[in-house]
Parts: structure tokens; C-alpha cells; sequence
């Protein structure tokens, strides 16, 4: 029998090639896929009445920014709260432009303490405030609408108040005056963000500038009037749920990020940072002297506005967390002897008698309030006395100011 004939390696016949993919395609497919996910993580989050996040403010000639009505937030970085801006453009309940008759209206203003994302808007001090007045037995309904706005300045304000609080007809405001941030937020050298200023011309008045309106380059912010990626970044985080959570998520990281510093490094919490400590200092460096001045012709300004329209005018010194815990004022104190945690306070005290505008410091009371009961009035979690107002300290801030209008005979229209 003949042999079979042998195939040797060298002559085994190669397999025929496969179709592969080309990277495009692959490409292609992997984009589909990733859309596919997000799209189906989109529709069940809708489903499940998921949503968190987003943006609610938006660019404003006169302020910068301001709120964008009918838009809510998902607060939960540092304290709790969903956060509505009502259909006229400010954090509260619905109400009317016209005030209803029979009804004194209060508007208080002031940033992050009075738009007071941490919590829930019952438990902010404007509402609390409300209640309080509403419990007299008078005819007199008492509405008090919070037009509070984060990261204000007092130049901001006061664009507020002119442009955007006078039509709502108040027969009392309030200015709420954070003594930590809004002096240096009033000077353009001390802030990076694009917003009003009042600056002083050649003949050393104070005149509105409104440069943030075109700024470019390394001075512009993205919330400018002419920002694009604001407009875009606004409605995709507002209208696109994943991109809410995305924006929480940075946002949350970035706050824990700087209320969970070690129990050792609390003074470094307590004290803040080494510019920001100039607000403390009783003789400063020229520009925050600068700062002063600027702050101190807003005040006064804002007092005489609503004096022409014969409206009162109280200005409300929120003080500091470290005025108001025993153990961060001796931290403080210890740390840095040549400051003065009392400085802001007892500056702005002196300008508001000099000037004779009525003024209310908190830090007195809340500071006795915690050597009564030893509770803290700022923070949240498992950082007690660190951060914004809870709870319990817009309830206290409340009591305190309900009690001043009523002992100062303000609450008469």
C-alpha cells in the first residue's frame, strides 16, 4: 500500500484571516455603547424621582450673578436641604411682586448665612423670623422674604437692593453683614470674582464699576454675562440629572474636603488663611485699609437709599464662629496674639454709631448661648462650631433680631 504523503510544517497552509475591526469602529461601538449607558442611567434616575445638583444661578448685569427662577438645587456638602428658587428669582415661597394689603414686608438680605442652602428654607432665619412676627396678635400679616445669594459681596447688595428689592415695596430691610469675607469681597484685588465694585475716581469718589461686564482673559469668570460655557454649563447641569450629580458630587468632595482636617490641625480651621486673617488685623496693609473704606461708603450708601424712601434700616453683624466658641477665641488668641478676633465687629460698630444707622451684633448673644447650653450654633455632622449657621442657629439668630425690631419700635409701618 502506497504511504500516505506527510505534510510537513513548513507546507501547512495558513488559515485564512479573520475580519477584525478596525479602531474606528471600535470606536464607534465603545461611544454607543458609553451613550447607551448614559441614557438608560439618565431614564432611571428620572424614573426613581432621583435628582441632586445643578446650577441655579445665572449672569445678571447689575449683580454679577443672581438666581434663575424656577430652579432647584440639591444641597448636601455641608448640612441638608433642597434648595427652590421661587418663580421671581429668590430662595422663598412663592409670593407676589405687589405686596398684599394689610401686610408689612420685611427683605432681608446678605449671602450664604441668609440664602442658608444648609438647611432646610422652614429652618432658615428669614422663615423663623416670619413665624415669630406672625405669632402677634395684631392685624398685621408680616412677610419677610429672604433674598439672600451666595458668595455676595456687599457691593453686590447693594446692586440687590436698588435694582432688585425695591420693587417688592419693603417697609423694612435688613442687611445680614459677614464680617469674615465681605470686606475683602468688596475690593477687586482681594477677590478673583467677576462682580460690581465701587471704586474711587480722581476726585476720590466712590463710583460704580461694572468692568466684570467684559473682563477677559485671566480676570473673566466663567459666570460672566458673555460666558457661553456658563449659559451651556447651566442648562446641561439643570436640566440633565447626571450632570446634577456630577456637579453635587464635586462640590460635596470639595467642602468635606476642607471640614474634615484632623482634631490637631483645628487651629488652622480656626484661623483661616494668611490673607484672610487681615480682616483681624487692626492696622492692615493699604488695600485691605482700601477694602474698608469701600465697605464702610456701601453701608452708609445702602442706610441713605432707604432713608429717601423712608424705609429702616438694620444692619445685622453675623460675627465669627471663632467669636463665639470660649475654645476657638482662646485658639485664636494663643495663635495669633497680635490679631483681634473682635476687630470687624468693633470697626463696624464704631462707623454704624458715628453714622447713626441702627446695627445688631450676634456674637455677644450666641456666645452666651453656648456657655449656657453648650451648643453650637455653626456647623453640622462631626464638625460642631466650624461652617455656617445650623439649625439652631438661624432659630437663635431669629429670637435675637424678632426681639431687637420689636424693642427698637421698628415693627410700626
Amino acid at each position: 500500500m502506497a504511504e500516505k504523503p506527510t505534510i510537513t510544517d513548513a507546507e501547512t497552509p495558513e488559515a485564512p484571516d479573520r475580519p477584525r475591526f478596525s479602531w474606528k469602529f471600535r470606536l464607534l461601538a465603545l461611544t454607543m455603547l458609553l451613550g447607551l449607558t448614559l441614557i438608560t442611567a439618565e431614564l432611571a434616575l428620572r424614573i426613581l424621582g432621583i435628582q441632586k445638583g445643578g446650577i441655579i444661578v445665572m449672569s445678571d448685569p447689575h449683580t454679577g450673578y443672581t438666581h434663575i427662577p424656577n430652579r432647584t438645587l440639591v444641597h448636601e456638602s455641608e448640612g441638608y436641604s433642597v434648595v427652590h428658587i421661587n418663580s421671581l428669582g429668590f430662595r422663598d415661597h412663592e409670593t407676589t411682586l405687589e405686596k398684599p394689603p394689610g401686610t408689612f414686608r420685611i427683605a432681608i438680605l446678605g449671602d450664604s448665612y441668609v440664602e442658608a442652602r444648609q438647611v432646610a428654607l422652614e429652618n432658615a432665619v428669614s422663615e423663623q423670623l416670619e413665624s415669630l412676627l406672625n405669632r402677634s396678635d395684631t392685624n398685621t400679616r408680616y412677610e419677610v422674604l429672604n433674598f439672600g445669594m451666595n458668595g455676595y459681596s456687599t457691593a453686590q447688595e447693594r446692586q440687590r437692593l436698588e435694582h432688585f428689592v425695591m420693587p417688592f415695596d419693603p417697609d423694612l430691610v435688613i442687611l445680614s453683614i459677614c464680617t469674615t469675607n465681605d470686606v475683602r469681597d468688596n475690593h477687586p484685588k482681594l477677590t478673583n470674582i467677576a462682580r460690581p465694585f465701587f471704586l474711587p475716581d480722581d476726585q476720590g469718589q466712590f463710583t460704580l464699576d461694572t468692568r466684570f461686564r467684559e473682563l477677559s482673559g485671566g480676570r473673566r469668570d466663567l459666570r460672566a454675562p458673555d460666558s457661553r460655557f456658563w449659559r451651556i454649563a447651566t442648562w446641561t447641569t439643570s436640566n440633565v440629572r447626571l450632570a446634577g450629580i456630577a456637579i453635587e458630587a464635586v462640590r460635596t468632595f470639595t467642602q468635606r474636603k476642607r471640614h474634615t482636617a484632623p482634631i490637631p490641625e483645628l487651629a488652622d480651621i480656626y484661623t483661616g488663611s494668611e490673607r484672610d486673617l487681615n480682616i483681624y488685623n487692626p492696622n492692615p496693609p493699604e488695600v485691605w485699609q482700601h477694602a474698608w473704606l469701600i465697605t464702610q461708603f456701601i453701608l452708609d450708601d445702602m442706610n441713605t437709599r432707604c432713608r429717601l424712601r423712608d424705609i429702616p434700616f438694620v444692619a445685622v453683624i453675623q460675627g465669627s464662629s471663632q467669636q463665639v466658641d470660649p475654645a476657638a477665641r482662646e485658639t485664636f488668641t494663643r495663635l495669633r496674639p497680635e490679631l483681634d478676633v473682635d476687630h470687624p465687629e468693633k470697626r463696624l460698630i464704631a462707623f454704624f454709631t458715628a453714622k447713626d444707622i441702627t446695627h445688631l451684633p450676634l456674637s455677644q448673644p450666641f456666645l452666651e448661648h453656648y456657655k449656657k447650653t453648650g451648643q453650637h450654633l455653626h456647623g453640622f455632622g462631626n464638625r460642631p462650631g466650624i461652617g455656617h449657621w445650623n439649625e439652631k442657629g438661624h432659630e437663635r439668630a431669629a429670637q435675637i433680631i424678632h426681639q431687637f425690631l420689636v424693642d427698637q419700635n421698628l415693627l410700626d409701618d
